[in-house]
């Protein structure tokens, strides 16, 4: 997807990670910077790979915060008129805890330019997961 994008800059952000001491459930991946766009996919591996040494993980996994974060971006974007789509992908090793607030969340964004992908990685049991409600901008 990053050739679809002229910049080829990207907000990257994790969650569910011990940053400063405490949980945080979005925090910028990009450590180096308080800016969280990163360039190509490169940059979100490279992002990714320093950060698991200055964070710790933790649970418990909650999508809402990021997604909101996400939908705030595409809100401002709107409010530019800078007529641009937003794709967000969480790629998650861990089981949904926050499944209503993250139902609000999907349902709050679902007028934005903004698609949620969720790709669930390793061997939990993903199951639960997956939405009962048909939501048009959400893909697991």
């Amino acid at each position: 997807m990053q050739f679809y994008d002229t910049d080829r800059r990207f907000p990257a952000w994790g969650f569910g990670a011990k940053t400063q001491g405490h949980v945080s459930h979005c925090f910028n991946l990009n450590t180096a910077t308080n800016n969280c766009e990163v360039v190509g996919v490169e940059g979100i591996m490279s992002a990714y790979t320093s950060s698991l040494y200055s964070v710790s993980l933790a649970g418990p996994t909650m999508f809402g915060p990021v997604i909101n974060k996400a939908a705030e971006i595409a809100t401002q974007s709107l409010q530019y008129a800078n007529n641009k789509y937003f794709v967000l992908l969480i790629i998650t090793d861990g089981v949904l805890t926050d499944i209503q607030e993250t139902k609000d969340c999907i349902v709050r964004a679902s007028d934005l330019p903004l698609s949620i992908l969720i790709a669930g990685v390793g061997n939990a049991d993903f199951k639960q997961m997956e939405v009962e409600q048909n939501f048009g901008n959400l893909h697991y």
